[in-house]
């Protein structure tokens, strides 16, 4: 007997998200692609989320879920869906997060056009506030090319938890998510990926990021410094302005959190090394962070 492997495996990680996995699933059942499978892993959660798993996957046989007795995080519940996944394609779905609708079939019919060469595909993404604004994540990966390079310099904008389709061979060739790190799960994995394949871009937003609060300081400060420890060899081969300017994106993910929620002095030191590291910034961001010496703009209000 043939078993039938789904053409997609949509693995959505979800910890305590009851209240948001029926949108994120929805988002699903409106893509115009019938042959996917939905792999949901419970990481561990205590909020109902596991029971009504249970009775989506009692109604709807294209659900498969997955439980975790402890969390895990967001490396190990990503691990697993991908371990258990059947699709030739694995697409990611952040469990509080949604898809517009085509977004499966202009990546399946775009990575179809391409070569081996191509590992993966993002599209663009929408970003949605509380108060229900929603504006367009406009980002230097819509006019530059996706390289290990830019990621570590210009940032890890293109959220590969809720945009990107990846052909699930490339994991034989460049491993798994490094469930030793804190943070930075997202800017280590594609670093490997795009050391031996391309990613590429379909412009058009297709996804929308319901935003989430900024994490605190000190999760990012270790992730950091662990992240730099694990690829130092990696790290030593930009040359030296290259590895300046890649220090300077590592305080900035730094000093956002600490622009959130304090302390003052936190979020100074840590602007003034991303500054001082790559200097080429936007007028406006020495005018914000000058008001703030001056105490004309307040840090820490936790929003």
């Amino acid at each position: 007997m043939t078993i039938h492997s789904p053409l997609i495996s949509v693995v959505i990680p979800a910890y305590n998200r009851r209240d948001t996995l029926g949108r994120a699933l929805q988002s699903v059942w409106v893509q115009e692609v019938e042959d996917i499978e939905v792999v949901i892993v419970d990481d561990g959660s205590t909020d109902g989320t596991r029971e009504y798993l249970s009775e989506l996957a009692e109604q709807n046989r294209k659900i498969r879920p997955i439980f975790h007795e402890q969390n895990k995080g967001e490396a190990g519940a990503r691990n697993t869906g991908v371990r258990s996944a059947a699709g030739e394609y694995v697409a990611f779905l952040d469990s509080d997060d949604e898809w517009m609708p085509g977004k499966l079939r202009a990546q399946i019919d775009l990575m179809r056009s391409t070569d081996d060469g191509v590992g993966a595909c993002c599209t663009g993404q929408y970003i949605q506030y509380e108060d229900g604004r929603r504006d367009r994540i406009c980002d230097w990966s819509d006019q530059h090319e996706i390289t290990d390079r830019n990621i570590l310099i210009r940032g890890c904008g293109v959220s590969m938890g809720l945009t990107f389709l990846i052909r699930r061979a490339v994991y034989q060739h460049v491993g798994y998510y490094d469930e030793n790190l804190p943070l930075l799960v997202d800017v280590d994995w594609l670093c490997r990926l795009l050391l031996r394949y391309r990613v590429i871009k379909i412009r058009d937003a297709y996804a929308i990021y319901n935003k989430a609060p900024m994490r605190t300081a000190a999760p990012m400060e270790r992730a950091v410094a662990e992240f730099k420890v694990k690829n130092a060899d990696y790290l030593a081969t930009f040359g030296l302005l290259d590895r300046m300017a890649i220090d300077s994106r590592f305080f900035c993910y730094i000093s956002a959190s600490y622009q959130v929620h304090g302390p003052w002095v936190g979020y100074v030191l840590s602007q003034m090394k991303f500054l001082l590291n790559n200097p080429f910034q936007s007028p406006k961001q020495y005018a914000y962070f000058l008001a703030v010496v001056l105490g004309l703009k307040k840090v820490g209000s936790g929003s």
